[in-house]
């Protein structure tokens, strides 16, 4: 059976604070806001009281919150028991929860409630549910994100005097927003994008718990734009010229070498070819790794152009690898060793938009060289070399060909090359 507890989400502080529920079960836990809230000197937390995880029966409030606190155990009781002989799944019963609670909760003092510490609220609901795609956590670079785009409004208020809440979440807003994030904040189209949509994310669930909001938000023309940007591959060629570059004298160069270049033959993201000591390495040469980011496990082969960077941390039956270092200063040494190699100050142009205007920068390629390239460069060579689609997705664990083609990089000549060889070859 699963368990039920609640916890604070600040049990030091003096003013009220968010109750969750917390629900454990083999050995996977999960939390759900409440959407309760309690002085935390008002919370019981003696075990041998029978008042343990309630509010005191002498605090303001405190039969209406028991009885929803206890109601709300009795729910999640119910809703175990209703799984039957089914396999128990503490996300679904947390989903249910949450949709029991939105259908029931709803703002009493609708005027009273703050636009911008209802969008903190807002982060700590996001926080505790999952994605319904994958059953994982909602991750850290989301809730970053929706704190961003608080700051950014914050910063927009100050400067326009544009009074934001529920009800001026308008197109007028959004034509004011617009022209601030382009003019003042000098966003590139996929920032200004991101913020929108999490605006619209924050106005939506507002909707949802019955707060007056102005629904001009839903109109097509409140947009989140989003625009393809310039991004590079390294030929294998240009991968070659990483493994011969001599960074004896570099330790450190050469360590965020090495796991560049296996991120360029096994098609990983950074987080997960900078950790490898999770995976799991078969005696055939095959790579076995569930990603951080979708959960769903990868069989990888172990090809032989990595094979010789890989047994220098084969150390006494076994891989030792090194701490990763963070993703910032991964990028930082990663264009130091793209720097050393001739062919990289070849010129590229990067096209993009800032401030509502298309833009074309010149730069040299390595200075475009990122984490993310390996990933990028994977894809594009096996691509190169007529591997059927299909099985290089099963290496990348894209699950649709529309978002593995967004990561092939060819150029028009490279694309009318192949074009002609496979007609050339469908005429033979």
């Amino acid at each position: 059976m699963a368990q039920f507890n609640y916890y604070l989400k600040n049990q030091k502080q003096d003013t009220e604070t968010l109750v969750s529920l917390r629900i454990t079960h083999g050995g996977k836990s999960v939390f759900l806001s409440t959407g309760l809230k309690v002085i935390p000197k008002n919370w019981c937390t003696d075990k041998n009281n029978s008042f343990f995880q309630r509010v005191f029966k002498n605090s303001p409030n405190a039969n209406n919150i028991n009885i929803a606190l206890n109601n709300l155990i009795q729910l999640a009781e119910k809703t175990e028991a209703s799984f039957g002989n089914d396999f128990f799944n503490v996300f679904e019963l947390k989903n249910r929860l949450l949709g029991y609670l939105e259908k029931k909760q709803s703002p009493t003092n609708i005027e009273s409630i703050n636009f911008f510490t209802f969008w903190d609220d807002y982060v700590f609901y996001t926080s505790q549910k999952t994605n319904p795609k994958t059953n994982n956590p909602i991750t850290k670079h989301t809730l970053k994100c929706l704190k961003q785009t608080k700051a950014v409004l914050l910063r927009f208020e100050r400067n326009t005097k544009f009074k934001i809440d529920f009800t001026t979440v308008n197109m007028d807003f959004y034509r004011r927003f617009t022209k601030y994030c382009y003019d003042v904040e000098q966003f590139r189209t996929n920032t200004f994008g991101k913020h929108i949509r999490n605006i619209k994310g924050v106005i939506n669930y507002a909707d949802i718990k019955n707060i007056p909001t102005n629904k001009e938000f839903r109109l097509s023309d409140f947009r989140s734009p989003r625009e393809t940007t310039t991004n590079i591959f390294l030929t294998e060629k240009e991968i070659q010229e990483f493994i011969n570059l001599d960074l004896t004298d570099f330790p450190g160069l050469s360590k965020t070498r090495d796991f560049f270049v296996i991120g360029c033959y096994t098609g990983l993201r950074w987080e997960d070819f900078s950790n490898l000591s999770k995976a799991d390495f078969t005696e055939d040469k095959i790579l076995k790794i569930t990603p951080s980011k979708t959960k769903i496990p990868l069989t990888i082969p172990i090809l032989p152009i990595i094979q010789p960077i890989l047994k220098k941390y084969w150390i006494s039956g076994e891989y030792h690898f090194p701490k990763p270092i963070s993703n910032q200063k991964f990028n930082k040494q990663l264009k130091d060793i793209a720097k050393k190699i001739d062919c990289l100050h070849t010129p590229v142009v990067y096209n993009s938009s800032r401030g509502g205007k298309s833009i074309s920068i010149n730069l040299k390629k390595w200075e475009r060289v990122c984490s993310h390239t390996g990933r990028r460069s994977f894809a594009t060579n096996m691509y190169l070399r007529k591997i059927d689609v299909f099985l290089i997705m099963k290496m990348t664990g894209h699950k649709t060909e529309k978002q593995f083609y967004e990561y092939i990089k060819i150029d028009a000549k490279e694309s009318a090359d192949k074009f002609l060889d496979q007609f050339n070859r469908s005429d033979s």
